[in-house]
């Protein structure tokens, strides 16, 4: 929204005060919260005037002291004006009554629908990992209704979103046919190139399972995930095993990482770590008593012999951690 106004100093000179109000911060958000990525946070919007708080200023022309290089939150604009009863300066008089009117009330009411449109999709998903925050929402017993502030995450307009997929579509419809197979019982990731969507997929698959088997996600599908310091999973009602080093257990082993230093080689081969399958972004070296398959963006190891020590001891452990 462009808002040309102008004022008439102390000297009796009329300025120009023109500012550009930026909404993309909700749109971010609503696209988020489609996919399964800040949903508490949609749904915390619950008036009118909660959606000032995502909106930006970026200054064009102006009085002086909000002449601001960078783009500056609104609410944080508007604590620079004040009424002062006659002693109020030109420019406060211009811009609050300004924020008082009827552009600035439309514009409110306009967003705020856009989030109700939202809110109202967004209940309204099929989704698991959507669904059950809905209903933990509706009951007050969402993990983060705890916390004495709801976040407000205000992106900037050139905001790139974690949720975007990182692999190749074959990718994903691979590791789709994995998680379904009946022999893939647990699963284990390592390296440092977090995947939201592939995390999407491993705890969505928890779910399912959980509720087909009526127990607890973990004891349905063990998860062991490396350590990342961004989680979006609060809420999902997901349940997993972090690892800050070393590697834990799964019958299905995500490498996260482009392997093109022989690492996964040196993991199994010298260091036993015989996973049933190896599911990576590259080729890779071949593995000693592993078939290999490749399609587009991605590549299958599957280990030739059934009964590995190493399988034994991390059934043990995964039974131990459940």
């Amino acid at each position: 929204m462009l808002v040309e106004l102008e004022y008439t100093g102390w000297d009796r000179v009329t300025r120009p005060f023109k500012v550009k109000i930026l909404a993309s911060a909700l749109d971010h958000l609503i696209a988020d919260a489609r996919e399964a990525y800040r949903v508490y946070e949609l749904m915390s919007i619950r008036r009118p005037g909660d959606v000032w708080k995502y909106l930006w200023v970026e200054v064009i022309e102006g009085p002086d002291r909000v002449q601001y290089k960078d783009l500056v939150p609104l609410v944080d604009f508007d604590r620079r004006f004040m009424w002062a009863m006659d002693d109020t300066e030109p420019e406060d008089a211009c811009w609050l009554e300004a924020r008082e009117g009827a552009e600035f009330f439309n514009e409110m009411w306009r967003l705020y629908a856009q989030v109700q449109a939202a809110q109202a999709e967004v209940r309204a998903s099929a989704d698991p990992l959507i669904a059950i925050q809905m209903e933990s929402i509706k009951i007050g017993r969402h993990p983060l209704d705890s916390k004495a502030e709801t976040t407000v995450l205000r992106t900037r307009p050139e905001y790139v979103t974690p949720t975007l997929p990182k692999r190749s579509d074959a990718y994903y419809q691979k590791l789709k046919e994995m998680l379904s197979r009946t022999d893939v019982r647990s699963v284990v990731t390592r390296g440092s190139d977090y995947d939201y969507q592939t995390h999407r997929m491993l705890c969505t698959e928890q779910r399912r399972r959980a509720k087909e088997l009526n127990c607890a996600p973990y004891e349905a599908f063990p998860i062991d995930i490396w350590f990342h310091s961004f989680d979006p999973s609060v809420g999902w009602g997901a349940s997993f095993v972090r690892h800050f080093e070393g590697m834990g257990y799964g019958d299905l082993w995500l490498e996260l990482d482009v392997d093109d230093d022989g690492f996964v080689k040196f993991l199994v081969e010298e260091e036993q770590h015989h996973h049933k399958f190896i599911l990576m972004v590259n080729k890779g070296e071949d593995l000693e008593e592993y078939t290999c398959t490749a399609g587009d963006g991605w590549v299958l190891f599957e280990d030739q012999t059934e009964e590995r020590q190493f399988r034994k001891w991390g059934e043990e452990m995964i039974r131990r951690q459940g």
